[in-house]
């Protein structure tokens, strides 16, 4: 039974509110008071796909070009530095007026390691009176002697003879000017068959300066080493 009455008053109350909606029409404006009260507003218009999509990105044509700085007037633009240039090929055909010490210096050109021959002449050099040059010939480093050897001698018997050390950090190198390779066609320069650079024997420091520009390695001579020669 309650049922049916629940049922029944559910019925009237449909009834009653299609009634109201075709008799009851609301006019403009009514419910603008309501909308404010509850904070409702009609809903945003969307821009087309065409408007928020991503944008494509400038062309490498429309960048701008980094500025580039230009030199005064009347200043020259300064050029990028070079290596120094490799200086020319030294090979004497005679190495000594002497016949027996031009072959035995003519052997430690092509053989700089050779011992043998290298004691030879330093014994033969010694016996005709010239200490200074013997010592230097078997590689004794003595101040005092270096300086004789710089007056009576001449820069390329030294580059042939000298067996000084040179600086390097590789680990396997043998570190000395006698123990490189020699080059056919050049008396001051040899190879290092460790890090297969060229070593050149220089005469002075700009020369040096101008050998390791040209990642080369280097040897002082004892002119370009020792103190200046007093006039």
């Amino acid at each position: 039974m309650a049922a049916i009455i629940v049922f029944g008053v559910l019925v009237a109350a449909t009834v009653f509110v299609l009634v109201y909606s075709f008799v009851h029409k609301p006019k403009p404006g009514e419910y603008a008071s309501h909308n404010d009260a509850i904070g409702w507003s009609p809903p945003q218009t969307f821009e087309p796909a065409s408007e928020w999509a991503p944008r494509p990105e400038p062309s490498s044509s429309s960048a701008v070009a980094p500025v580039r700085a230009v030199p005064e007037p009347g200043r020259a633009v300064p050029s990028p530095l070079q290596p120094a240039p490799r200086p020319e090929r030294v090979r004497h055909d005679v190495l000594s007026g002497d016949r027996i010490e031009h072959e035995l210096l003519a052997t430690l050109r092509e053989r700089p390691s050779d011992e043998a021959t290298r004691t030879v002449y330093a014994d033969w050099l010694e016996q005709g009176g010239a200490l200074a040059k013997a010592n230097f010939v078997r590689g004794l480093d003595r101040f005092d002697e270096d300086v004789l050897v710089r007056d009576q001698t001449e820069f390329y018997w030294r580059a042939i003879t000298c067996r000084d050390r040179i600086q390097c950090a590789t680990a396997k190198c043998p570190k000395r000017w006698d123990a490189f390779e020699p080059v056919a066609d050049d008396e001051l320069t040899r190879l290092c068959k460790t890090c297969t650079k060229p070593v050149r024997y220089c005469v002075d420091l700009d020369e040096e300066r101008a050998s390791v520009a040209r990642s080369e390695r280097t040897l002082l001579d004892i002119a370009g080493a020792l103190p200046a020669r007093e006039r």
